[in-house]
């Protein structure tokens, strides 16, 4: 399991929120995203045997961002969302947050 670039707020179990990373760092000058992919992948606690339908809808680029709605998830455990996005020179950037599901 990869260990994560950073930590996103606790969401609750019953909640959809927005998560998103900005990839402008990594980006040269005129380079854009041109598509993205976001895989939820369990870390610890309880076992999950489906994180992946957290991830709801296709993730949305927004400029340098790229977005993806996450629900659910299991009150305690924490998860990781690995975003990847694929740029117009060619670049396969990844980052991955941590997420923990709290009440």
């Amino acid at each position: 399991m990869a260990t994560a670039d950073s930590k996103f707020d606790p969401k609750r179990p019953g909640a959809t929120e927005l998560f998103g990373w900005d990839f402008s760092r990594a980006l040269s000058p005129n380079e854009i995203i041109n598509s993205a992919a976001v895989a939820v992948e369990f870390v610890s606690g309880s076992p999950d045997a489906n994180p992946s339908s957290m991830a709801l809808n296709a993730p949305v680029i927004a400029g340098n961002k790229v977005n993806q709605l996450i629900t659910g998830g299991i009150n305690g455990n924490t998860y990781n969302i690995r975003f990847t996005a694929n740029t117009s020179m060619n670049q396969v950037l990844e980052a991955v947050g941590s997420v923990l599901i709290r009440d």
